[in-house]
């Protein structure tokens, strides 16, 4: 098997990779992935009449757009800088649809097809770097572009689209560095990826992995995995590049907070809690990827096999994609609150970014079996098996994709029925001035102009010493806690899903007094936070003197 490993060695197809995609799996992908989207764009428009958002965190990737296009800078209100986008190069690529003319939503949806377009072809360029036939190169594109994950993450109004793209544009000339011992790509490779983090801050690890493994890569002698010097053409030019990205964001985050992370961060996490993973949340991360890759996450340790194989071979060869598939789940580990759950957030959209390398992996464990059985011959007749092999890697992730389009239909219905219509009722009928303590501060924040106490502590970080218990006040709950936080803030009405609180008695137990003015019940719910959403007037509001 070395053998033939070391053949295809021989015959690098690093030109092939620099020329660019052959035109028929080009437009396999664009026909694939055009065709999925318009079929979610559709269901969408079918469930609530019009374009929208599957979470509310979308409209507040838009807000912060709003604010650095109209001159206020990364704020969520006029005044005050918040480190709390955790996509700046995002929130800029958003704002720049603020001076076109389209909806900024069909501007969110359209950055999100095309990054996942990118992201597809460079998967593609990834394969074939390690040797897989434009066949099985195109299979593993499509596949990826058929990924339930892949399609709500494009029409989502996230990041993730873009995070995929740089990360695997970042991944494809890291192994072409290391493959062809390439100066211009190693250094763009580092420059690349430190851009990825400023789309998803996790991918600091992907840096750190790729950094480390142009240092020190690893080798097989004999069959012992050894680690072994190696050249370290470009990696100067690259952790410079690297820095001129990094650097100034983290700088603005600790200029406003102390912190050179995002707030964000302090909002899912304390700190780090243990230095190894728990199987318990490996395996929550194979659930959330198995639903729509489960013959690739199948096959993914053959993929493994085959790159070790690979490096057998020839010490050139990267394991970035095996060393990122498990970093970042063993990552989110090392991050949990001892006995919670590792973050994973909203449909464990944390680690869809993980979907590429289980399809490559997949694809690379495919590849001897299309290799033995792709034809048989029985006697005089020859079968073709390789389509069959590959409708069974691809249809179930169809299948899931099919599935996939109702629950997004939904997850927008969702959206619209509780966020978006709350806000414009508040719009329409609170006084402009009110202060808002908003337990979901996305579609408010971007419809009104109301000031806004962020009660999850996005934007407004000072209440995480309340939620997490570490101030408690008079009242010996958290509860109680972040009841005076935001009568310390005259808060004038909150909109709070009440069963995140323990429902309205939980509230009035605390602290008494509170009338509701609006409520939504919102049927069907999947996605939000509770089934009932209410604004509540606070027992201290000054509009309760008015006439």
């Amino acid at each position: 098997m070395n053998d033939q490993i070391q053949n295809t060695l021989d015959k690098r197809p690093g030109q092939a990779v620099r020329k660019g995609i052959p035109r028929t799996p080009a437009l396999v992908m664009l026909l694939v992935g055009g065709t999925l989207v318009v079929f979610y764009v559709v269901l969408e428009m079918l469930s609530v009449g019009r374009l929208g958002l599957p979470l509310d965190d979308s409209w507040i990737h838009l807000q912060f757009a709003k604010s650095l296009a109209e001159g206020d800078g990364l704020s969520y209100r006029p005044g005050r800088l918040v480190p709390g986008t955790t996509a700046p190069l995002w929130t800029a690529l958003l704002a720049l649809g603020e001076w076109l003319p389209l909806s900024p939503i069909v501007w969110a949806k359209l950055l999100g097809v095309g990054f996942t377009l990118l992201a597809a072809s460079e998967l593609y360029r990834l394969g074939v770097l390690y040797g897989l036939s434009s066949r099985l190169a195109t299979l593993a594109a499509v596949t990826f572009l058929a990924c339930d994950p892949v399609l709500f993450a494009a029409v989502s109004g996230m990041e993730i689209s873009l995070f995929m793209a740089a990360s695997l544009l970042g991944m494809r000339l890291h192994v072409e560095a290391t493959e062809f011992d390439s100066r211009e790509a190693g250094a763009l490779s580092l420059g690349v990826l430190a851009l990825a983090t400023l789309a998803r801050p996790e991918g600091a690890l992907l840096l750190v992995l790729a950094f480390a493994e142009r240092c020190i890569g690893p080798g097989i002698v004999g069959t012992t995995l050894r680690l072994r010097r190696r050249s370290r053409r470009g990696v100067g030019w690259g952790v410079l590049a690297a820095a001129v990205c990094v650097v100034p964001v983290a700088s603005f985050s600790w200029w406003v907070s102390g912190s050179g992370l995002p707030s964000t961060f302090s909002v899912k996490t304390d700190e780090v809690h243990r230095y190894y993973p728990i199987a318990r949340d490996l395996w929550r991360t194979a659930e959330v990827l198995f639903r729509p890759l489960p013959v690739a996450l199948f096959l993914v340790g053959a993929g493994t096999v085959a790159l070790l194989a690979r490096l057998a071979a020839s010490a050139r060869t990267s394991l970035l994609p095996v060393a990122w598939l498990l970093g970042l789940p063993m990552a989110y580990s090392a991050l949990a609150a001892p006995g919670q759950l590792m973050p994973l957030g909203n449909f464990g959209r944390y680690v869809f970014p993980l979907a590429p390398m289980i399809v490559l992996l997949g694809v690379l464990g495919l590849q001897p079996l299309v290799d033995r059985w792709g034809g048989l011959r029985l006697g005089s007749t020859r079968f073709v098996v390789w389509p069959w092999l590959f409708a069974l890697f691809l249809l179930p992730t169809l299948n899931g994709a099919v599935a996939g389009g109702g629950r997004y239909a939904l997850n927008v219905a969702n959206v619209e029925d509780s966020d978006v219509a709350v806000a414009r009722w508040i719009r329409d009928n609170l006084p402009p001035d009110a202060v808002l303590g908003t337990q979901d501060i996305g579609a408010i924040g971007y419809f009104c102009e109301n000031p806004i106490v962020d009660l999850v502590g996005i934007v407004n970080p000072e209440v995480l010493p309340y939620i997490k218990g570490d101030l408690m006040g008079t009242h010996p709950t958290r509860l109680g806690g972040l009841m005076e936080f935001i009568r310390a803030r005259d808060v004038d009405f909150v909109v709070v899903f009440p069963e995140s609180y323990g429902g309205m008695t939980a509230l009035e137990s605390v602290v008494p007094g509170w009338q509701i003015v609006h409520e939504i019940e919102i049927e069907r719910n999947i996605t939000m936070a509770g089934s009932r959403l209410v604004v509540a007037l606070t027992p201290w509001s000054s509009y309760r003197r008015q006439p």
